[in-house]
């Protein structure tokens, strides 16, 4: 800087002549735009020189270079002959002072001749110098054709040296005087510069910059000339500085305005419990925060912008979080705290407030609103929310324990309704077995009485055709006693007619036929008496094969159809029983027997006695129950029959009755190959030992 008060001085001391450029040379001390234009220009002037400079010492060192190499080959033409007859006639010391000729013209540094073996045979000079090398193939005199021969090799060696000195001489004084010129049309360009360009920016930026007289128009101060680009300039910045006026007189008025605005909002923010708040986060400090914060806990504004958020004014667990949210990543805080008024009472506040600045920003703007009535409302309402669900959970406790004790009663209600209905259908099945048995007791003593008479009159015919037969065998024994031919003849032809011999063959097998069909009807009728038992609901001894039999004969319409029956019995002892009702039991098993095989079968009956029990089985190849059947065939009401072809009854009856005998039932069915059921009764009963009749 102690260039420009030393260029204002020497301006001073001056010649008029060198006023104007002295002027430029202070214009580029003084101006940073003139500082810049003359650095630019020696920059390009530098430049320049260097490149016209450098263009014209090229261009002198080639054409050096091509005259070293004319050198070279007029050399190789003029020398060529010589050291070839001083070669052929092998006078070395011709040879060494032909070299030594040829390193004393200009340039040549050195020269030497090499024979085809390699042997370098004369040298001049000296060979380590030398940019131009020349090497020259040397070959014998013509002896004839095809008769010449190479000698060896000269190499010559030119040196650039002196065209080196040469250059650097002619570029000292090229870039001096290229430099000059360049320097001198540079300067006569910021002699026009100042002229044209710095001298009215100054002027405009001086103008310009009195900013109090926006009204007053810039004018430049120059003599006549055609409008140009300054003109065009002054007038924007005229229409620039009009809108500035405006801009200001507008922004004057809406200052005035805000002023009012803000007195005002002030005042209705103060009015409210809004407290508004600043915080700086970087610095922890409460930049700003509301005067009406002093009401409402008490203390005052100076302590909350010394301290910001301590435990003095916000209660710890509060504190701790709001903390985290101040510090922590988030853009937003929405939060409900506890501040602590001076006296140390806790008081509900909601804090809401926003981030300035993005992410990286620390200044935190928000509000506190008093929401501590809210908050001690809600506290008692929870309160009584919890007393309210803690009645509900007692009631309904109570009402489970009610509704199960009422579940509890109803299933057995229900149990009780289902055994009810189980005895009233088995009594109704028993009412109507006896009905059955009393019928088939009535209808088996009704028909018992004529086939009675008619068995005894059929023993009576017996004898009586017995009889006949005797009489007729004595007639025909007197046949031949008898004299009249005619009488004897007609006799005979009576007996022809009548085919006697037939009739006392077929007589004698229907007689036979029809003793065999009563003594069937009899026994059918017998059976039936058995079966039915009417009267015999007492405990007494009887035979199980018995009963079995009888029980076959009467379902023996429903079995014929579908199975084969086997019998397996064993020696079976008489049991104590009630016959009737374990008839009921087995026909019962072989109906469903019949009853689960499609279409043809085999039904085994096994009867036997292992220890003190009497066990009958009786299997079937019918198609077998499910496993999830099997747990409920003894179920009342239960079966695996169609609508209308079964009530369901019949197992859980015979269950019932085989369990009042003392005795167990089993199943085991598998699928598709068949079911066992096998009925096991003690022979004899423990309470039943006494007053028993004989079957």
């Amino acid at each position: 800087m102690f260039m420009v008060p030393l260029s204002r001085h020497v301006m001073r001391r001056l010649p008029s002549w060198l006023t104007a450029p002295a002027g430029a040379l202070r214009f580029a001390v003084e101006n940073a735009l003139g500082r810049r234009v003359i650095a630019w220009m020696l920059l390009c002037s530098f430049g320049l020189a260097l490149l016209s400079g450098g263009t014209q010492l090229y261009v002198n060192y080639r054409r050096d270079v091509a005259q070293i190499e004319r050198r070279l080959a007029e050399i190789e033409r003029s020398s060529t002959s010589a050291l070839t007859s001083s070669i052929w006639n092998l006078d070395l010391r011709q040879l060494k002072a032909e070299l030594a000729d040829i390193v004393a013209l200009p340039d040549m540094s050195s020269a030497d001749f090499v024979d085809v073996r390699g042997l370098r045979v004369a040298q001049a000079g000296d060979r380590g110098s030398g940019a131009l090398v020349r090497a020259i193939r040397i070959w014998s005199p013509d002896s004839g054709p095809g008769r010449r021969i190479e000698l060896g090799t000269l190499t010559i060696r030119a040196s650039l040296a002196g065209v080196y000195d040469e250059l650097f001489g002619d570029a000292v004084l090229t870039l001096a005087s290229k430099g000059g010129e360049i320097f001198l049309v540079s300067f006569m360009m910021l002699l026009i510069f100042r002229g044209l360009v710095s001298h009215p920016l100054s002027d405009l930026a001086r103008s310009a910059a009195r900013t109090e007289h926006l009204t007053e128009p810039i004018e430049l101060r120059r003599g006549p000339h055609a409008d140009d680009d300054f003109d065009v300039l002054v007038r924007a910045l005229n229409s620039m500085r009009a809108s500035l006026k405006r801009d200001f007189d507008e922004l004057q008025t809406a200052r005035a305005a805000l002023g009012v605005s803000e007195e005002r909002y002030r005042s209705l923010v103060e009015s409210t419990n809004v407290v508004a708040w600043e915080f700086d986060a970087e610095r922890d400090v409460m930049t700003f925060i509301g005067p009406q914060i002093v009401g409402l806990l008490g203390h005052p504004v100076e302590a909350w912008r010394a301290a910001g958020f301590t435990a003095d004014t916000v209660s710890p667990d509060s504190l701790a979080v709001l903390n985290a949210a101040l510090h922590g990543p988030s853009m937003r805080i929405d939060l409900e705290c506890r501040l602590r008024t001076v006296d140390g009472h806790d008081r509900w506040f909601s804090a809401l407030a926003d981030r300035r600045g993005g992410v990286a920003g620390r200044i935190w703007q928000g509000h506190l609103v008093d929401i501590d009535a809210r908050k001690r409302s809600e506290q008692e309402l929870e309160v009584y929310r919890r007393e309210l669900e803690l009645r509900v959970v007692q009631r309904t406790a109570d009402l489970d324990s009610k509704v199960a004790e009422l579940e509890v009663k109803r299933e057995e209600q229900r149990e009780l309704i289902d055994k009810l209905e189980a005895a009233r259908h088995q009594a109704m099945q028993s009412e109507k077995m006896a009905s059955i048995g009393q019928l088939a007791a009535g209808v088996a003593h009704e028909i018992n009485n004529p086939i009675g008479f008619v068995l005894s009159n059929f023993r009576s015919l017996e004898r009586y055709m017995t009889d006949v037969f005797a009489v007729l065998t004595a007639y025909e024994a007197a046949e031949p006693l008898l004299a009249d031919g005619a009488q004897l003849a007609n006799l005979r032809r009576l007996k022809e007619s009548a085919e006697l011999e037939f009739v006392k063959a077929d007589v004698t097998q229907l007689l036979l036929e029809s003793a065999d069909g009563l003594d069937r009807v009899k026994r059918i009728v017998q059976d039936l008496k058995d079966f039915s038992r009417v009267g015999e609901n007492e405990w007494q001894t009887a035979d199980l094969i018995r009963g079995l039999e009888s029980t076959l004969n009467v379902v023996r319409n429903e079995i014929k159809y579908k199975a084969e029956v086997v019998k397996r019995y064993g020696a079976v002892p008489e049991i104590e029983c009630m016959p009737s009702q374990l008839n009921q039991v087995f026909m019962n098993l072989l109906v469903n027997a019949a009853h689960a095989i499609a279409e043809r079968g085999t039904i085994t009956i096994v009867a036997e006695t292992v220890g003190d029990e009497v066990c009958v089985a009786i299997t079937d190849t019918g198609s077998g129950m499910a496993p999830e059947v099997l747990g409920r065939i003894f179920d009342p009401f239960f079966t695996t029959k169609p609508v209308g072809q079964g009530t369901g009854l019949g197992l859980s009856l015979s269950y019932g009755i085989v369990r009042r005998h003392g005795g167990r039932i089993d199943v085991d069915s598998e699928p598709g190959v068949g079911t066992t059921f096998r009925v096991c009764l003690p022979i004899r009963q423990a309470t039943q030992t006494s007053s028993l009749q004989p079957a």
